[in-house]
């Protein structure tokens, strides 16, 4: 009987404390909610985008290497009324834990993916607050979004669908990391719209373990045509007062200025 309670402590109960201490030493410092019962941590980096190169597939973060106060969200460039925010190197999750969950063990995880309504820079701000009461792990993916995130020329410099390759990487993130916030890797649902669809045609290894869909089917013919975006792309710089053919230098030109 003392064995079997001893592995229950050492093994079973593994609630996320804050701060968390990773397996480096150092510590991550969330936000506690006094009303919602859950602590935030907010902006944990798992990816990482080339500045120089932004339509490039990101690379993983090497990790959190001295403590860090997960306390600002960094959510990726998007346009709202008219206003442009965010910032490039968005690649970061905000994590939701519950405070005092009802069961004494791993915690199942959701991850949430912004809708497809996002991919032209809309937002959504995620409100945790009703899941935190039923004992999960809540996880919102920044990632690129708009030109950054889903133009494609089909050429090295714009592969295309950088935004869907950052989800997969948060994925791998999560697998690999989320146990530090007492997270079950085995009980992963992905929650969202047109992107968690497209995970599931998706030939990559399995990322999560259940989905629920909440809006546009990735079947839908306007998902499935083929565009010259090329063109379209050439004729906005010329509406813009630019006359240029070079589409890649222009873009590069642009953003480095």
């Amino acid at each position: 009987m003392l064995s079997t309670i001893l592995l229950i402590l050492t093994c079973g109960i593994v609630q996320s404390q804050d701060p968390i201490q990773t397996s480096k030493g150092h510590k991550i410092r969330g936000i506690s909610d006094p009303v919602g019962g859950y602590t935030k941590y907010l902006g944990i980096p798992y990816g990482i985008v080339d500045e120089k190169r932004p339509f490039s597939p990101s690379k993983p973060h090497p990790g959190i290497n001295k403590d860090f106060d997960a306390k600002v969200s960094k959510p990726c460039l998007r346009i709202e009324n008219v206003v442009i925010s965010g910032v490039i190197d968005c690649l970061t999750l905000d994590i939701y834990v519950p405070n005092n969950p009802k069961i004494l063990d791993l915690l199942p995880i959701m991850v949430w993916i912004k809708s497809e309504s996002d991919f032209q820079h809309k937002t959504k701000i995620m409100k945790p607050d009703f899941l935190m009461s039923h004992s999960v792990i809540v996880i919102e993916v920044h990632y690129r979004l708009g030109i950054h995130g889903f133009m494609c020329l089909d050429t090295p410099e714009v592969p295309g669908n950088q935004g869907l390759k950052d989800q997969v990487l948060a994925f791998k993130w999560i697998r690999k990391n989320i146990r530090l916030f007492g997270g079950n890797v085995f009980e992963v649902t992905a929650f969202g719209g047109l992107s968690v669809n497209l995970h599931l045609f998706s030939s990559h290894e399995k990322l999560f373990h259940r989905a629920i869909i909440h809006s546009t089917s990735a079947l839908v013919p306007m998902w499935l045509r083929k565009s010259n975006y090329s063109q379209a792309i050439a004729e906005c710089i010329k509406k813009a007062g630019y006359n240029t053919k070079d589409i890649h230098g222009f873009l590069k030109r642009s953003l480095m200025e």
